[in-house]
């Protein structure tokens, strides 16, 4: 899943995530990325967090949200439904597998 967009009200708040569902593909010997077609999804939210950089998720906001973790301290989520320990935080990306950069 790849984030289109994050939607808000007129104050500013975030109220979702707009989401293309994508593919790995290798085009003319380069790997890319290619959106699936009719696959937009948007999901509603109170609150986003990016997970991105050289270390692990902070552990004071997992903690404090009532997240469980892996053995490698990672958001341990539910595979294909993201959900964690706390059935309102769902979690992707570096936060659940680890940081990639």
């Amino acid at each position: 899943i790849s984030t289109k967009e994050f939607l808000a009200n007129e104050q500013g708040h975030v109220t979702g995530v707009k989401t293309v569902r994508v593919e790995w593909k290798n085009v003319g010997g380069q790997t890319r990325l290619i959106e699936m077609p009719g696959s937009e999804e948007i999901f509603e939210a109170d609150l986003v967090l990016l997970a991105l950089g050289f270390l692990g998720p902070e552990p004071t906001v997992g903690t404090s949200l009532g997240v469980d973790f892996d053995k490698r301290g990672n958001f341990k989520a539910d595979w294909g439904n993201w959900r964690t320990s706390n059935a309102k935080v769902f979690a992707a990306g570096d936060c659940r597998r680890g940081q990639s950069l």
